[in-house]
């Protein structure tokens, strides 16, 4: 329930941001090299976070809520999940070259990840007692800590897990593409932009 809600309450405010980059545009677009710097650290931003949201997926993917996870991702930090997702978001506000999608990517990503860490760590403390307790006190809510790094022994995927991974990485690596796509809609009128900054 909790996840539904989350995922619910992401893609219409991610979306929101996406219908904003539609028809928000700068009044004056970067130059050549600073619009090759936000592509690139966005699209860099995007891919680090790919990276950790693929690999706390696939960690979790038959144990969720089923035993404390706390190997692999989760023992660098509770919420691997949100961080990749959070990096991804942020690395989408950068390619599309608009800084108020940014800053609202920014202004609805971390407060929503934030509340939602909160009942999943207070869901998973009834769940599992004195061991999510130890697991909390031992291991950072979402900034990594290496030192506690515990490599994962095994991995059981379910086919489902493998498939939604493969779907979100698709729609992932199309941000990159479809924030140039944008920009050089503004930029040669095709898209008229309502408001520009």
């Amino acid at each position: 329930m909790l996840r539904k809600t989350r995922v619910f309450i992401m893609r219409c405010l991610l979306t929101a941001c996406g219908v904003m980059a539609f028809f928000v545009a700068p009044a004056h677009p970067l130059g050549p090299w600073a619009s090759f710097a936000f592509l690139w650290g966005g699209y860099l931003l995007v891919m680090v976070g790919l990276g950790i949201r693929l690999w706390a997926s696939l960690c979790i993917a038959a144990r969720k809520s089923k035993a404390v996870v706390d190997e692999g991702p989760y023992s660098l930090c509770r919420h691997p999940l949100y961080v990749g997702t959070t990096l991804i978001a942020l690395g989408a506000g950068l390619c599309f070259e608009n800084l108020v999608v940014f800053l609202m990517v920014l202004l609805i990503v971390l407060p929503v990840h934030l509340a939602v860490a909160i009942q999943e760590e207070k869901h998973l403390r009834e769940l599992f007692g004195e061991a999510y307790d130890e697991y909390c006190r031992t291991t950072p809510r979402f900034w990594p800590s290496f030192r506690s790094y515990r490599e994962q022994t095994e991995l059981n995927l379910p086919q489902r897990s493998i498939r939604r991974a493969l779907i979100d990485a698709t729609a992932v690596l199309a941000i990159a593409p479809g924030g140039q796509l944008v920009a050089i809609l503004h930029q040669t009128g095709v898209l008229p932009a309502v408001w520009h900054f």
